[in-house]
């Protein structure tokens, strides 16, 4: 139970949370600049097995930084928070800063709240069951991003978050810990559209490293791949294709784990599939139908793998879903929507804003 209590991943669960719901930063050449601000306000309702019924709601300014400026995206800051039935709830404050023709990027989020979860384990009784805990969380980052050569951007980045977790069996250490990091992103990017785009590439890789030098609790190292890819067809339809891995390097603790679920591959909603490293890829079909309404087809595949566990075909998690889509700004293409996804013994609910990737 002692690596149980090294719960790194519920800072990444939390990031999940926020990016299935649409607060991730997006970054593209325009056109979706703006001239005036623009205020979008969205209460939702959804459900997993999980979180049961899940209540919230998120308000965002749109804005330019200089009305002059064309080319960069229009910058965002907004709040967001839900309530799930299980108790968990979550508060966050954000801003995605785009300026000075789109050579700089800066992204901030901080929030709070107490998530209610579990993890499988196999060996707890000996038949395997999943373990409840809770945890109140604290969370900051922080991402600077400059331009260098042509879409090619880099920069760094700063995570802190602190955790203090209890669990329902009644054992393990419940101190309060803190793990911080310093990381290296990199990302390319030619998408024509910061929310909704229809044609370009948009890879990332980020490179995190929590060290005792920078004050946190864990050492290891954290390393986040993807790519995506966007084609536009006539007819109002979009094909979009995604691949993504992510991995903790050196020692892992069970904590540093990716969960599949939520921004990995949707269709997953408890928590039972987990690993050192997860490859994931996924396909999406995306019609324009009727005016501002709009559907998704979806499917993909992820695969959890461990250090000194042999990967088998079992191993494979298929997933495939729909949903329906809602452009609410159409100046910068902004779409609200509801997916439903199917995976291996489990299905997940998405209330979203923005796509999924």
């Amino acid at each position: 139970m002692k690596n149980l209590n090294q719960l790194s991943k519920c800072y990444w669960h939390i990031l999940i949370i926020i990016l299935v719901y649409g607060f991730h930063p997006a970054y593209s050449q325009a056109p979706d600049h703006i001239d005036t601000a623009k205020v979008a306000g969205v209460p939702f309702i959804s459900y997993n097995r999980s979180y049961g019924g899940i209540l919230g709601g998120f308000a965002s300014l749109y804005f330019p930084i200089n009305r002059k400026d064309t080319v960069s995206p229009a910058s965002n800051t907004g709040v967001a928070g839900i309530y799930a039935t299980n108790g968990s709830w979550f508060v966050v404050g954000y801003a995605m800063i785009y300026f000075h023709q789109d050579r700089y990027r800066t992204v901030g989020a901080f929030g709070t709240g107490d998530q209610k979860f579990q993890f499988f384990s196999e060996n707890y009784p000996p038949t395997g069951a999943f373990i409840h805990y809770s945890t109140m969380l604290d969370f900051g980052y922080g991402e600077q991003l400059v331009r260098t050569v042509g879409r090619l951007y880099t920069g760094i980045d700063f995570i802190y978050y602190r955790v203090k977790t209890e669990y329902d069996t009644g054992t393990g250490d419940n101190a309060a810990r803190q793990y911080v990091a310093l990381g290296i992103p990199l990302t390319f990017d030619t998408r024509n559209n910061v929310m909704n785009p229809e044609s370009g590439w948009y890879a990332n890789a980020r490179f995190n490293r929590f060290d005792a030098a920078f004050g946190s609790s864990t050492e290891y190292t954290k390393l986040d791949l993807d790519a995506s890819r966007y084609i536009s067809r006539k007819g109002g339809v979009v094909w979009a294709y995604k691949v993504s891995l992510s991995t903790a390097l050196g020692s892992v603790p069970f904590g540093a784990q990716t969960i599949v679920g939520g921004r990995v591959i949707r269709g997953y909603s408890t928590g039972e599939y987990r690993g050192d490293q997860v490859y994931a890829a996924q396909a999406e079909y995306r019609w324009n139908f009727y005016k501002k309404w709009g559907s998704v087809f979806f499917a993909g595949v992820a695969t959890p793998v461990n250090k000194g566990e042999n990967w088998s075909p079992d191993s494979l998690l298929p997933s495939a879903g729909a949903g329906i889509r809602y452009m609410m700004i159409p100046d910068i293409r902004l779409n609200v929507g509801f997916d439903a996804a199917v995976g291996k013994g489990d299905f997940g609910l998405y209330f979203r804003i923005g796509e999924a990737f």
